[in-house]
């Protein structure tokens, strides 16, 4: 589906480019996200980028604030802090369904050429810093890689929070429980599905159309499949298989130290009740 057929979302757009069109410390506005790539639905985001001066996010930033009432009848409107952004600011227009926009405020020092930015349209620009940086998005090098340090840092502390959640689990603690299986499949076990399928981690976004099913299927068995201990002894058992699966397969964790899995296998059998 393209822009053009979701008027609402493109008058919304059109109406914001327009307004920062008006304001010359505004040196460019691009789009990115599912928008930008021309693969966009109704509940898409609108993924705005506006770059300022070095030095001037949180000046233009503050007096941009009377603006984005002005693009649309505004829903509700917060800082992204809750993902450690506050240079974020997401905004929902009444339409005739929410309409989702994320306008995100960068330096021009801080564009950082990425070959995932090499499809992001340019909608507004003062000078040819925007051309140039998206021309050095084309040669950037992409890694799906995961660094030694980052293997070693999962594995000197997975085993850890598996035993913090098996606690949880023999004490009854069965929301916290659920959270620490979670935090384990998005944290951990997701990256290193995405480095063993070489592609970019991105959070579970996609993951059902960018991992091989066999992996989608592993990663299944950490749901628990009952909200009761046994159900979570059986995922936090399976997430163990899933991380050593994962993590030994990679060439690059061959030179990771590992840590006494033998025995954190053995204390974490300590308690289990079994199928139920």
């Amino acid at each position: 589906m393209s822009l053009a057929k979701l008027r609402e979302h493109e008058d919304i757009l059109n109406r914001a480019v327009a307004l920062f069109g008006e304001d010359s410390r505004v040196l460019g506005v691009y789009l990115a996200g599912s928008f930008a790539a021309g693969s966009p639905d109704k509940w898409s985001d609108i993924d705005l980028y506006v770059v300022v001066s070095n030095g001037e996010v949180d000046r233009v930033l503050r007096r941009h604030h009377e603006l984005f009432g002005k693009v649309g009848p505004l829903l509700t409107l917060f800082p992204a802090t809750h993902l450690g952004d506050p240079h974020q600011i997401i905004a929902f227009y009444r339409a005739s369904y929410p309409i989702h926009v994320d306008y995100q405020y960068r330096a021009v020092g801080d564009l950082i050429p990425q070959r995932k930015d090499t499809k992001v349209k340019i909608l507004l620009e003062r000078n040819h810093a925007l051309r140039k940086w998206r021309k050095a998005c084309e040669t950037a090098e992409e890694t799906t890689d995961l660094a030694i340090q980052q293997l070693q840092y999962f594995e000197d502390r997975f085993w850890a929070w598996c035993w913090y959640t098996h606690g949880k689990i023999l004490r009854g603690e069965l929301w916290e429980a659920r959270d620490g299986v979670e935090y384990l499949r998005t944290n951990v076990l997701v990256p290193l599905a995405c480095a063993s399928a070489r592609v970019v981690y991105e959070g579970n976004r996609r993951v059902e159309t960018r991992l091989d099913s066999t992996t989608q299927r592993r990663l299944e068995e950490t749901i628990p499949k009952q909200h009761t201990r046994h159900g979570y002894e059986q995922a936090l058992a399976n997430a163990m298989q899933v991380y050593e699966t994962l993590f030994d397969s990679l060439p690059e964790a061959a030179s990771a130290a590992h840590v006494d899995r033998k025995f954190f296998h053995s204390s974490l059998k300590d308690g289990m009740i079994g199928p139920e």
